[in-house]
């Protein structure tokens, strides 16, 4: 009895090894290395928002920001400004932001703001963005908030 529970075992076992195996080849007999038409058409659309660096650009990259996120203004600090020396000066990328409010009121009022500026002085925009998160208030408001 005992072999015989064993020899079912290794059995299911091997059965199961052999679906994982054949799940796994399918997957990845779908996937190659040409870039996926569907998958670039789904891109968010930056029409409308404020875009630094030439639309043209081969690379587009796309912000979902919220002005009173702490990890959103520690990324504006320290990586924004290597990304544009880099990237977007040189022509090579464009970059897009997109106000998304998830940190309450204070949120929607700072993304209503930018967006009011970006509609009558557009090239004002990343002036006025750039002080909202330098701004003492937001500073507060994200230190209180926890």
């Amino acid at each position: 009895m005992k072999k015989n529970s064993s020899r079912m075992l290794v059995i299911y076992t091997l059965v199961a090894v052999i679906l994982l195996g054949g799940i796994f080849a399918l997957n990845q007999a779908g996937n190659t290395n040409e870039p996926d038409e569907q998958r670039l058409a789904e891109a968010p659309s930056v029409e409308g928002q404020p875009i630094a660096g030439g639309q043209s650009a081969s690379v587009s990259i796309v912000e979902f920001g919220d002005y009173k996120c702490p990890s959103c203004k520690i990324w504006g600090e320290q990586v924004w400004p290597q990304l544009k020396q880099d990237y977007v000066d040189t022509g090579i990328a464009s970059f897009a932001y997109i106000n998304t409010m998830f940190h309450g009121e204070e949120s929607v009022l700072a993304a209503q703001a930018s967006e009011v500026i970006y509609a009558h002085h557009p090239e004002q925009f990343w002036d006025f963005h750039k002080a909202m998160f330098d701004s003492s208030r937001l500073k507060s408001i994200m230190m209180t908030s926890g």
